[in-house]
């Protein structure tokens, strides 16, 4: 089957949606689904990705000494977590949603299901995928890659916390380190870039889906790089 051209997957951190000063800073929240309404109402069909970093990171498991899967685990209830707060806050502002977990948690979210997913989005309906793939040792970028090629998304739009596009190493902790407009997908492998997993990049080249990695925390970011008014990084 073809991709869907106006097929976006959305690609959230939690760190988006929180500040040093709590789990959740609800102007950060507003921007986004402001972006998100106004995305949807211009036809767009939006399958949106939330991370959880806001509320549990992988080294955590290992500071309070639990194994890697129940930390894993744990990861994925925050995304949980994360989503139900997105999908509320899309709703109030008349936002029609599907929250979907990729397991089960009743009186929460539907249990994800491809099919259930496509209908949805056939509803004109924002689908929100919480729970990660529903297993551990798999990243929410693993996550995005898998649902976008499951249900026929041709691009990735990963907002970043606070970085406009990829570098070669963190450029918060190494100044004036290189940035990249475009890279293939064997280059992202060999030069061991650290915005997704390598399975996650190997699924992409695969599927052919496009990545466009940006700085989520400006304003109107999303809106902003469909349109080419934001520095980006594609990957592709």
């Amino acid at each position: 089957m073809k991709k869907f051209p106006n097929r976006y997957v959305l690609k959230i951190s939690g760190e988006s949606l929180g500040n040093k000063d709590g789990l959740y800073n609800y102007e950060q929240i507003a921007n986004l689904t402001n972006q998100i309404k106004e995305l949807h109402e211009n036809d767009k069909d939006l399958i949106i990705i939330i991370g959880g970093g806001n509320i549990w990171r992988g080294k955590l498991s290992e500071e309070i000494k639990i194994s890697q899967d129940k930390g894993d685990y744990m990861g994925m209830l925050a995304t949980i977590m994360n989503s139900v707060v997105f999908a509320e806050s899309l709703k109030n502002i008349g936002v029609p949603v599907e929250l979907f977990s990729s397991f089960t948690v009743e009186h929460v979210a539907v249990k994800y299901s491809k099919d259930a997913a496509m209908d949805a989005l056939k509803n004109k309906k924002v689908v929100i995928i919480s729970g990660g793939t529903g297993l551990p040792f798999f990243t929410t970028d693993t996550t995005a890659v898998l649902r976008a090629s499951e249900l026929f998304a041709n691009t990735i739009l990963m907002g970043k916390n606070g970085v406009d596009g990829v570098y070669e190493a963190d450029p918060k902790t190494h100044p004036g380190v290189k940035r990249f407009d475009f890279l293939s997908y064997d280059e992202a492998i060999n030069k061991k870039i650290k915005i997704m997993d390598e399975t996650a990049f190997t699924m992409c080249k695969n599927q052919k889906i496009k990545i466009l990695v940006f700085n989520a925390s400006e304003e109107n970011a999303f809106i902003k790089c469909l349109n080419n008014k934001i520095k980006y990084t594609t990957i592709n």
